[in-house]
């Protein structure tokens, strides 16, 4: 059994939050969510002759090859029209139009925002002597194929194949990166959890694969993915710190399975955590707040679900439960702080208002998570206070806490599932 100072426990576990927030810090830059800025043609503008381009301005930089316009008659057939970016402003995209006959139109645009969410929308005008301008069906067709990125399965606006794939990947990366953290500075650790960390570091890998590959899938325009895509979207900030968090993963997992060093494989799980603080609406509302915000988070929760997995799995004898429960208590009491404070920092940058926590999807859903970290704390106070002073404390301990790493593990998931449900900022 792991056996750690208390007090080692707080400063060691104090000082690699505070260096998560420093490692986190390079990763903010100003940006925001792609939103349309302004429009040429305008939105609802009436013309009288067939533009010769179309321009559009977003609210930060742009790539044209991941941008996609679909022109058309309102409701009517709509037909991809070649865009490229303006060479003298990397906000805006611009496509040349053909030549419209007197009618409606609409133009259908999707564009990947800062947080590597595929934003689209509408804009529509007339051409010539048409005077009004009819109402847009919810979603426009292109030889039966959706224009707009939700033809996959959705709710609450978030995609759910890759918000379902980030919530696995994250329970096992944050799994690893904690229980490393116990293994690799404690004075011992077994066989089977060495193991244990190895299948997690694999499985990690893989789940960061796939959610990667679908992700690039999902950002594409025609929703397949193609070298032109890999090119793009890894160009990108984002893109790359989706590749960041991968390698970062993969080479914990070399750590463990071939080169035995745990401290190693610890430092690059503690790596591939904190690029994940640069991923999702961090990356685009607040950054230099919230990237090292959502890092901290991301870390407090990985030590938090580490420390229960110790427990869950470690040869508990009556002898030690006591110490080694109160290690883990002790540094789970410093998760819990950094995690709420994190949390609620975050939800003031992503919620304009407070009406947001309970009239959008996405206030909805951080009550859920909330209320799952809440329960959690609760279950924290229960094993210290009620399980470890009474009889048969260890074989109490070991299903409460099994049971309280499932419901860890779903409220992670809901985390996963949240990166993707848009924020009031751009619904």
């Amino acid at each position: 059994m792991i056996r750690i100072n208390v007090a080692g426990a707080r400063r060691w576990a104090l000082a690699t939050l505070l260096a998560t927030a420093l490692a986190a810090a390079p990763f903010a830059k100003a940006s925001a969510h792609a939103s349309l800025l302004s429009s040429a043609p305008a939105n609802g503008s009436h013309l009288p002759s067939s533009p010769g381009e179309l321009r559009l301005l977003f609210s930060e930089p742009l790539v044209s090859s991941l941008s996609h316009v679909m022109l058309g008659l309102i409701n009517g057939r709509q037909m991809p029209i070649a865009i490229s970016g303006d060479p003298h402003e990397v906000r805006a995209i611009i496509a040349q139009m053909p030549r419209l006959a007197d009618g409606a139109y609409q133009a259908t645009w999707h564009v990947i925002s800062a947080d590597g969410h595929p934003v689209s929308g509408t804009i529509v005008f007339t051409v010539g002597s048409v005077d009004s301008i009819p109402p847009i069906a919810t979603v426009a067709h292109s030889d039966g194929q959706m224009v707009m990125s939700d033809k996959e399965p959705m709710l609450a606006g978030a995609a759910l194949v890759p918000a379902i794939l980030r919530g696995l990947a994250l329970s096992a990366l944050l799994s690893l990166c904690g229980m490393l953290g116990f293994l690799a500075y404690g004075s011992a650790s077994s066989k089977v959890q060495v193991r244990i960390c190895g299948w997690l570091s694999a499985i990690a890998t893989g789940l960061l694969l796939v959610h990667l590959t679908v992700w690039l899938i999902h950002v594409s325009p025609q929703n397949k993915l193609d070298a032109s895509i890999l090119q793009a979207a890894l160009s990108r900030e984002v893109g790359l710190n989706e590749l960041m968090r991968l390698l970062f993963t993969a080479l914990s997992a070399w750590a463990i399975l071939l080169a035995r060093q745990l401290r190693l494989a610890f430092a690059l799980a503690l790596a591939a955590v904190i690029a994940g603080g640069a991923i999702g609406h961090s990356a685009a509302i607040d950054p230099f707040i919230a990237i090292p915000m959502k890092s901290l988070h991301l870390v407090g929760v990985a030590f938090w679900l580490g420390g229960l997995l110790l427990l869950a799995t470690a040869d508990v004898t009556e002898a030690n439960i006591e110490r080694s429960a109160a290690t883990v208590s002790s540094v789970a009491l410093i998760s819990i702080i950094v995690v709420g404070i994190t949390g609620i920092v975050q939800a003031f940058l992503f919620l304009p208002a407070w009406r947001d926590l309970f009239g959008s999807a996405y206030g909805v859903t951080l009550i859920g998570k909330a209320g799952g970290l809440a329960a959690l704390a609760a279950f924290g106070a229960y094993h210290r206070f009620k399980v470890l002073p009474g009889i048969n404390a260890t074989l109490t301990l070991r299903k409460s806490v099994r049971r309280e790493i499932a419901l860890m593990i779903a409220v992670v998931m809901l985390g996963g599932f949240l990166a993707y449900v848009p924020t009031p900022h751009i619904q």
